[in-house]
């Protein structure tokens, strides 16, 4: 996503330290626009609906760290996005394991990686979540292109 106003701050890490902090993060998901106490954990729900899908998020593109403001426009973006390829669309909460950090994004049911793949780097993504109908999860660069 581009956008003029895109401050200029940046975190001093690398593309492998950030995605070795994907890596470790947790991942709640609710239906959009349900209440607080409707978060569930991803992989067991993803077990439960027998469904995997894409993880997403518009917040904080690679390196940058833009305004609270610039993110949440940055997702309702994204939401549009989303909703456009008529796949089911969730709410998703990315954080950390002590809780102290996290990013909203959004579950897109059903989403191959190459679809999700394309919108990460729309909107400046390093990566996505891929979930498997099993519940495992993988961490997939944006740069990936038709799996490989």
């Amino acid at each position: 996503m581009s956008d003029s106003h895109l401050p200029n701050v940046r975190v001093d890490m690398s593309r492998q330290e950030l995605h070795d902090i994907y890596v470790t993060a947790f991942v709640e998901v609710r239906p959009l626009g349900s209440s607080d106490s409707d978060w569930q954990e991803l992989s067991d729900l993803v077990v439960q609906r027998k469904q995997g899908g894409v993880v997403i998020t518009a917040w904080n593109p690679g390196q940058l760290r833009p305004t609270l403001a610039w993110n949440e426009r940055a997702n309702a973006k994204l939401l549009q996005e989303l909703r456009r390829t008529h796949f089911e669309i969730w709410e998703a909460d990315g954080f950390s394991p002590d809780r102290s950090f996290r990013e909203p994004g959004f579950i897109a049911w059903g989403m191959d990686q190459d679809v999700g793949c394309s919108l990460a780097r729309n909107f400046g993504q390093f990566a996505i979540f891929r979930y498997h109908s099993d519940g495992t999860r993988h961490v997939i660069s944006a740069d990936t292109v038709n799996g490989q």
